[in-house]
């Protein structure tokens, strides 16, 4: 929340004209997460990220994102995973 905070007050003043601070710390922490296994947590983070998606949705994150995305959607295909649907309806 501080960054966040820091990069509001940041932007109001003027000093700077974009920041993905906040975008990117955000993408680390799910990408950490879903390395771990925690997939609820990790791509609710990873979404997080992302909004809003003109702003902060670019190559360099889409790279991370998917890269979290495959590994979900192959821990599923081979049966090593389960969603719920709350999960499934987050990320729809």
């Amino acid at each position: 929340k501080a960054i966040a905070l820091e990069e509001d007050n940041a932007l109001t003043m003027g000093e700077v004209t974009e920041s993905y601070h906040n975008s990117i710390v955000n993408l680390a922490v799910g990408t950490l997460y879903c390395e771990r296994g925690n997939y609820d947590f990790g791509i609710s983070r990873i979404c997080k990220s992302l909004e809003p998606f003109d702003k902060n949705l670019s190559p360099d994150t889409w790279f991370y994102t998917k890269r979290c995305f495959l590994a979900l959607a192959s821990k599923i295909s081979k049966l090593m995973f389960m969603m719920n649907d709350t999960m499934l309806h987050g990320i729809i």
